[in-house]
């Protein structure tokens, strides 16, 4: 009552109790006006405080309601030049490792080859290495293994590494092998890793011909083991 004096004076004040007062008793309720039932909700709270930017057309497409979020959140990334491809990510300083692993038959014949090119692309070191007999999963935390291992003594610290195993990315980032005869190799990959700042995510096979020619050599035991720069 006194902040609605204060507001519209004494006298509309009374007139306005002696209307309300007699339409319902019993306590006061709360309204959130923006919302038709009175309840109030973080959507709308958001919508009266938001800084909204200017209109694009292609904006109702992108967030259109039968996208899924993650396709949404991924072409509008596209469109303002934010994705994490080669080219933002040498922009910034970060070197690229890219490094696979090859078998022939699982469990068979299998090497490891990568390359580790720096932040204008260019070639850095690259090597071939055979593994002889094992499983391809192996061959990749191996290839990963070497490859770090020249990381370090090249004094190259700040990775982003491509990887054409999906299921060795998903390990690397869940932090977890699941594989039991593989944890000797995998002990020593997570060591290795706490000496980097890295990123890693999957690339297609035919994303690097080169990194793929080289594991291919190494399992079809071309090269014991080579290595450049």
């Amino acid at each position: 009552m006194v902040r609605l004096r204060d507001l519209v004076g004494e006298n509309l004040a009374s007139r306005v109790i002696a209307q309300v007062a007699n339409r319902k008793k019993g306590t006061d309720l709360l309204i959130w006006k923006p919302q038709k039932h009175g309840l109030f909700t973080v959507k709308t709270g958001w919508e009266m405080v938001r800084i909204r930017g200017e209109h694009v057309q292609w904006a109702h497409w992108v967030w259109h309601n039968a996208l899924p979020n993650y396709v949404s959140v991924f072409m509008w990334k596209a469109l303002n030049r934010s994705l994490g491809v080669d080219e933002r990510i040498k922009a910034v300083g970060i070197n690229l490792a890219s490094k696979y692993g090859s078998s022939l038959g699982n469990p068979g014949q299998v090497g490891g080859g990568g390359v580790i090119r720096n932040e204008k692309d260019e070639l850095v070191s690259a090597f071939c290495t055979y593994f002889g007999e094992a499983t391809n999963n192996e061959a990749e935390l191996r290839a990963i293994i070497e490859g770090l291992r020249i990381c370090r003594e090249l004094e190259v610290y700040h990775l982003d590494i491509e990887r054409d195993s999906l299921i060795v990315v998903s390990w690397i980032l869940s932090q977890k092998c699941p594989v039991w005869y593989l944890w000797d190799f995998w002990e020593d990959l997570v060591e290795l890793l706490q000496k980097f700042n890295f990123q890693i995510a999957h690339r297609l096979r035919e994303s690097n011909e080169v990194a793929n020619s080289l594991a291919s050599m190494g399992a079809r035991g071309l090269f014991e083991k080579v290595r450049c720069g």
